[in-house]
């Protein structure tokens, strides 16, 4: 009348010869998020490696801005004609729906030239519009998502170069705080964060891109 085990019990070994690891996937797959992650790893991973150079100094960029009145839209002939005012990144530009003309006097410093592939990085939250200095226009920007115009090659030679941002005063999809029901803001003011000169890695930049695909 032995106490013995059910006959029907698994039989579990009592000592291992070697540890067996576990295949947890999602262990490796946050493990593999860490090439891309912001935050701690950001300093060490492919995110460091997307640039070889910036520069915002106001040397190189200057900008300067004419604020449409009344929620006018004018067209690149009348909205040249008016009078700009000196400004800067960390100014805020609104209400909402207005429009502002900005002037942007971009030189590439000398040691950016080498580069390959240079950028002007452009973010304000809203929309805007890439103008040549004789009133082409080039193409269209939407800040967070698409803030990237590239510098034309002739503009290495060192000398300062003018074209033109005009901002549209709402987001891609208006001017609602997060929420596309509610009614949207009529007093909302977008702030310039960003306004300078990249030189981009772009295997970095198509390394990312295979990364976010492959892995979904």
């Amino acid at each position: 009348m032995g106490a013995t085990a059910p006959k029907q019990a698994p039989i579990y070994p009592v000592l291992a010869e070697q540890p067996v690891g576990q295949h947890i996937t999602s262990i490796y797959k946050d493990r593999l998020r860490q090439f891309t992650a912001t935050g701690q790893y950001q300093g060490h991973n492919l995110l460091d490696k997307f640039f070889y150079a910036l520069n915002d100094d106001e040397k190189y960029v200057k900008l300067w801005v004419y604020s449409v009145p009344n929620l006018a839209r004018p067209s690149f002939k009348d909205a040249v004609k008016n009078e700009f005012k000196p400004t800067h990144r960390g100014e805020s530009f609104g209400p909402s729906w207005s429009t502002h003309w900005f002037k942007i006097q971009l030189t590439v410093p000398e040691d950016m030239r080498k580069y390959d592939h240079l950028e002007f990085h452009w973010n304000a939250g809203n929309e805007g519009m890439v103008w040549t200095e004789d009133g082409r226009p080039l193409q269209g920007l939407s800040g967070g998502d698409r803030t990237e115009w590239i510098i034309p090659k002739d503009f290495r030679d060192g000398a300062p170069h003018i074209f033109y941002i005009e901002m549209a005063c709402n987001g891609l999809f208006g001017n609602s705080d997060g929420d596309l029901i509610k009614s949207p803001s009529t007093n909302k003011y977008y702030r310039l964060d960003s306004a300078k000169i990249v030189a981009v890695n772009l295997q970095a930049r198509a390394l990312n891109y295979d990364f976010w695909q492959i892995g979904g």
